[in-house]
């Protein structure tokens, strides 16, 4: 499974760096409080995959992450997701659908 590691804003986490262009997106940035995360292990191809994020706070959530490379940046995009917010899980795969290069 993939692990990630919610952010805080203004703290600089040097065990978990930022992973470029991957968002949290909806009711986790909400619950988390910022968008930025670290993601252990990236995947090699573009999919959904299911994955648990451990928020700023402690908390560890079962999430989706929606996983592309940029058409025109040939750059790695991505949003995770709440696992059962459905509105979060139709933003994602819409933006996924069309390789979104803007999040």
């Amino acid at each position: 499974m993939i692990h990630v590691h919610a952010l805080q804003q203004g703290i600089n986490d040097t065990e978990h760096p930022v992973t470029g262009y991957i968002y949290l997106h909806g009711e986790l940035e909400n619950e988390n409080g910022f968008d930025l995360c670290h993601i252990d292990q990236l995947p090699e191809e573009d999919g959904i995959y299911d994955c648990e994020v451990t928020l700023a706070n402690g908390l560890i959530r079962p999430a989706k992450l929606y996983f592309w490379k940029s058409k025109r940046r040939n750059i790695n995009r991505g949003l995770i997701v709440s696992a059962d917010h459905q509105g979060d899980n139709h933003f994602a795969a819409l933006k996924f659908r069309i390789r979104s290069d803007g999040l």
